[in-house]
């Protein structure tokens, strides 16, 4: 069943049909759900202890959008009184995992919600859904497995999915296409027998076939059961139309992966819808929207149409006489905990907690600029700023110490001296959040940043931090237990650690937590993976308080999230300089691969989202020096040809414009020398700054695996990441070269 998204003011005005379930109906199922549920138990019995346990269960992916839309989601269930539990999950296995302990034969389940995964698994083979449980998936991911959206069966009428409105407007064709196919008897016999022949695998490999089966057009198996709603209405096609039906099916497989409107953004669609808008709401879509940006996931006029829409939201909710200025975002007293539209958002890295030269230096669009890894790069960057009237001085003290007329005037300088450098795209539209007098307001970006960094880096890995005070609260327990305690001197470094009693100096990475001399099997590596999980378990709840706008410790956690996150761009830019000056790069045909087995900061590249924002700014850094590269080698073969007397036509006598010019991804792989596995992700780049494209790396890894019969494990929800032996990797590489 599709859930649509609610009508809004401006939307186009068409027939609503009488069966259009939007969010605030699903919703209102959810709350009916539980509540029957729980007065179900009371008729059963009279004695206390027959009740508890959580009638809705929360399955969320360890991403800052899945935080924020979860965070929207429990506060309005916590306002109807309906119990419920959130349960991180990070791949198949804890999937898998929770699914078996959590949802199997529990009766008492009323609603499992999925937050941010399930787009493109098989939902009615793969979850065992108790009896009167109802499946809700609310997933940005992109394609959809089309199966859970139009397959006639059961099953799926408890299966609901969320819709942005991607299904509603843009399939449909695959509708239509997929419709027939269902209906079309030789379709339906060929699916059969398929079924018939597909052996038995394990969860992981079952889940991955299906993904395949999904990805090269024809339909996963599912169950064969009709729903007494919708008879079948069988149908016999000619061959020509039902391979263009199959065709239609297959591109859209076909174009890769790709992100959707954000899950927080869903929710704050559904808060408004039930009159339950607020400031906090608000703020989670924001925060939604801004990982969204800031990982490249989604196009830049993409957020330029949803940031415009929730600025509106923004000035409606937070109209006062006397409104706050739009380029600074300013709050309005020690009590304001309002959010704010700031118009020009300067495009630098947590540049209100850093100096603005290493702001500047750790920026990937001003890396791509200026050519920061080179000496004449570091010159550049200081003669912008001294052309700007700052001294180096003010350009290397903490923004907060800057002068007031420096900071007043920041923007305008920058975009009246920065084009002559190439930064013309140095703004975009962002949102402040005020905290009172707890905290100087922080900035969308800022947010995300920390967060993100307590997810990649809260627990587990050994990193150094600029010195910062830490107040730790245990959130297991009622209540909260304040340890304060200093990290480290002013001005000193010390290893970062949120630990029970404060902060430890001495934390093991989790690199080491394997002899030396283990051997290798499965029962140490499962051990090892289970050590792992209860380390990202921690980081997961951990940015889950930190999103928490209204205690004290939830504010300080993520006031010092952001030293962490100034570590870890620190470190990637570190290392993304390390590989450029090494020349560690190997172009191949159809992508650029870099291999790390080695350095200080590895063990923090064997966490996938790390490794992935490596890559983007390695592809942001490299992408004018590829484009002048291409342009100079073109000019010289006109050169040539011109000493040759050879004539040359119109076209070939221009320079080609940047864009057309061919941009390749990229193929980074990191050692984890704890499960001696390569840590492989696929990044798809764009000629231009701000653009997106589609993924395909998704299919082009299995195909490789199969080809080169290297031992992989996709265990992440995004098939463009993957884990290969490390003795396989470089057979796997020559495979995915040759076949990509």
């Amino acid at each position: 069943m599709i859930v649509y998204r609610p009508r809004e003011t401006g939307d186009e005005v068409l027939p609503v049909a009488r069966d259009r379930k939007d969010y605030a109906y699903a919703y209102k199922e959810i709350c009916r759900s539980a509540r029957r549920r729980v007065l179900r138990d009371e008729a059963a019995s009279d004695t206390p202890a027959a009740l508890g346990g959580a009638a809705v269960l929360l399955l969320v992916t360890p991403h800052v959008d899945s935080l924020a839309a979860t965070r929207i989601l429990t506060q309005l269930l916590a306002q109807d009184e309906i119990a419920f539990r959130v349960a991180p999950v990070n791949g198949y296995r804890a999937l898998q995992q929770i699914l078996a302990q959590d949802v199997h034969d529990h009766v008492e389940l009323h609603t499992l919600i999925f937050v941010n995964l399930g787009s493109l698994l098989p939902l009615p083979t793969t979850v065992p859904l108790p009896p009167h449980c109802t499946l809700h998936v609310i997933d940005s991911h992109r394609p959809w497995n089309l199966d859970n959206l139009f397959a006639t069966s059961q099953m799926n009428d408890r299966i609901w999915v969320w819709d942005d409105g991607d299904i509603d407007e843009r399939l449909l064709k695959e509708k239509e296409a997929y419709e027939m196919l269902e209906f079309d008897f030789d379709s339906a016999s060929e699916s059969e027998s398929d079924n018939e022949s597909v052996p038995p695998s394990d969860d992981e490999g079952e889940a991955a076939s299906d993904e395949d089966a999904a990805a090269s057009g024809r339909r996963p198996k599912r169950p064969h059961s009709t729903s007494p709603d919708r008879p079948p209405k069988r149908t016999r096609l000619d061959g020509a139309q039902r391979q263009a039906y199959r065709a239609v099916l297959a591109k859209y497989y076909a174009r890769g992966s790709w992100t959707g409107m954000s899950a927080a953004q869903m929710m704050y669609m559904l808060a408004i819808a039930l009159g339950r808008g607020d400031q906090d709401t608000l703020w989670y879509a924001i925060l939604g929207l801004t990982a969204q940006y800031l990982s490249n996931a989604i196009h830049s006029s993409m957020y330029a149409g949803y940031a415009s829409a929730l600025a509106s939201d923004v000035v409606a909710m937070n109209a006062t006489d006397e409104p706050a200025s739009t380029s600074t975002g300013q709050a309005h007293g020690a009590d304001d905990a309002s959010v704010r539209v700031v118009s020009e958002e300067l495009r630098f890295t947590l540049y209100r907690h850093w100096s603005l030269e290493m702001s500047m230096y750790h920026t990937s669009y001003v890396a791509a600029k200026l050519g920061i890894w080179r000496e004449k790069g570091i010159h550049k960057l200081r003669g912008l700023l001294a052309k700007m009237g700052l001294s180096l001085v003010n350009s290397r003290q903490s923004y907060e110490h800057m002068e007031l007329d420096l900071r007043q005037s920041l923007v305008q300088r920058m975009e009246s001296i920065a084009p002559e450098y190439g930064l013309v795209d140095l703004t975009f539209r962002s949102f402040t959040r005020s905290y009172g007098f707890r905290s100087m307001p922080l900035s969308a970006s800022d947010a995300v940043e920390g967060i993100a960094a307590l997810l990649q880096a809260a627990h587990g890995v050994r990193i150094e931090v600029d010195g910062v005070q830490i107040v730790r609260t245990d959130s297991l327990h009622t209540g909260t237990r304040p340890v304060d305690q200093a990290v480290g001197s002013y001005g000193g470094r010390t290893l970062w650690s949120l630990a029970e009693n404060g902060v430890e100096t001495g934390v093991r990475s989790h690199t080491s937590r394997r002899p030396a001399d283990a051997e290798e099997g499965d029962e140490d590596e499962d051990d090892l993976e289970n050590s792992t999980s209860a380390v990202w378990v921690k980081n997961f709840f951990e940015a889950y308080r930190a999103m928490d706008a209204r205690q004290p410790s939830s504010i300080a956690l993520l006031q010092s999230s952001l030293q962490l996150a100034k570590s870890l761009h620190q470190a990637i830019v570190a290392q993304g300089v390390s590989i450029i000056i090494k020349q560690s790069i190997k172009t191949l045909r159809s992508f650029r691969l870099a291999i790390l087995q080695d350095g200080p900061s590895l063990h923090l590249f064997v966490h996938p989202d790390t490794l992935t924002r490596l890559g983007f700014w390695l592809i942001d850094a490299l992408r004018d020096i590829v484009g002048e590269q291409h342009m100079r080698r073109a000019e010289a073969k006109r050169a040539r040809r011109r000493s040759k007397g050879d004539e040359l036509d119109s076209s070939a006598s221009s320079s080609p414009h940047p864009a057309a010019l061919p941009h390749l991804p990229f193929v980074l792989a990191a050692l984890d020398t704890s499960r001696d596995v390569f840590v492989v992700v696929g990044i798809v780049g764009a000629s231009d700054f701000g653009d997106v494209s589609k993924n395909r790396f998704g299919l082009a890894f299995q195909e490789a695996a199969e080809t080169s019969g290297a031992r992989m494990r996709n265990d992440r929800f995004e098939s463009t990441v993957l884990e290969v032996r490390r003795n396989d990797l470089m057979p796997f590489v020559e495979a995915l070269h040759l076949k990509a």
